[in-house]
């Protein structure tokens, strides 16, 4: 199947300004707690290991992967420092962790490796880390990163790649496997979000740039997504959607990058309430089994995507209450690996 161009997906009927939507919501008090001594300079993609209990994410500029057992900074393992920006950090078969990397798809750990407990301060771990290079068939072109992905309910990595030096430029949305790396869609604008509803019928996908999130119908068993189409959207000169994520009963919580909020959506698209983060610059929330939540935030501010300027506790991960009832979806570990 030919990959779909982004551009030929319908216009939204409707733009919401996101600042008097908020401001209409209810607010959700979540107890926003900063974490550990770590400020990354793009934090990304919280992501709870269900095998380990380990929280696993991301400082994406510095290429650099964070794991915290049991989600607690002072048991935190040394992060692992790789060779260029990383997208996401996600459990496999194995018992390892895919880091997509600008430099290629490497599984770091065996399943047996602890590293040393201790502080996490931030600084790379200069040891032996197990590591091995996978599936070179799937890179992103020169010039060009990973940024968000997620699996499939069959286990298929998917992820957007796009420019590093211009997050307005365009990019591509893959699907990998131990065999194929399809490009799925093209003139994607600084993609993110890939989720997947419960059931598996729909895929989302943010296009941070264009202020859209975008649902398409998907098939389980093959793999393959039906044609885009617009699910939200806020008004262009706003704050842009980030790191959408999907819970159990399929709603979508989407944080606003330069608004410090996070935006929850039922499976429909209705939006229903909002929680305010002492930062501006956030960037993902990461769910867990018993209503704790995880969100990444940034410490650097990016001119392309708006500037609100520095926060104190920028860059770390928050540790959140969620409200009752709220559960993680299912993360899947990446298949073949």
């Amino acid at each position: 199947m030919a990959p779909f161009d982004l551009r030929d997906a319908a216009v939204p009927a409707v733009r919401h300004d996101l600042h008097r939507l908020l401001a209409a919501l209810p607010t959700v008090d979540v107890d926003p707690v900063p974490l550990g001594s770590v400020r990354a300079r793009l934090g990304e993609r919280p992501v709870r290991d269900p095998a380990t209990g380990t929280l696993l994410w991301v400082d994406v500029e510095a290429g650099r992967v964070h794991r915290w057992p049991r989600a607690d900074p002072a048991l935190a393992l040394d992060p692992w420092q790789v060779d260029s920006p990383v997208g996401i950090a996600w459990p496999t078969e194995s018992g390892g962790v895919l880091v997509a990397a600008a430099s290629g798809l490497r599984v770091l750990g065996d399943g047996r490796d602890a590293g040393s407990v201790g502080t996490d301060t931030g600084e790379p771990h200069a040891g032996h880390t197990p590591t091995r290079s996978v599936w070179q068939h799937a890179a992103p072109a020169p010039g060009h990163r990973w940024n968000d992905g997620a699996t499939d309910p069959a286990g298929r990595l998917w992820l957007v790649a796009m420019p590093i030096d211009d997050a307005t430029a365009p990019g591509t949305v893959h699907r990998i496997t131990a065999t194929a790396d399809d490009v799925v869609l093209t003139q994607v604008t600084c993609g993110n979000g890939i989720q997947f509803s419960p059931d598996g019928r729909w895929l989302y996908l943010t296009d941070s740039v264009r202020r859209v999130l975008y649902r398409l119908p998907f098939d389980p068993e093959t793999g393959e997504p039906g044609a885009p189409e617009p699910f939200f959207a806020t008004a262009q000169d706003g704050p842009i959607p980030d790191g959408t994520t999907v819970d159990a009963a399929g709603a979508l919580w989407v944080p606003y990058w330069a608004a410090g909020a996070v935006l929850r959506l039922d499976p429909a698209g209705h939006p229903v309430d909002v929680f305010r983060m002492p930062v501006p610059l956030v960037t993902c929330l990461g769910i867990g089994p018993d209503g704790d939540g995880w969100v990444s935030t940034a410490g650097n501010p990016h001119p392309r995507l708006g500037d609100p300027g520095a926060a104190a506790d920028g860059g770390a991960v928050f540790r959140v209450r969620l409200p009752d009832g709220v559960r993680a979806g299912a993360t899947r570990p990446v298949r073949g690996l």
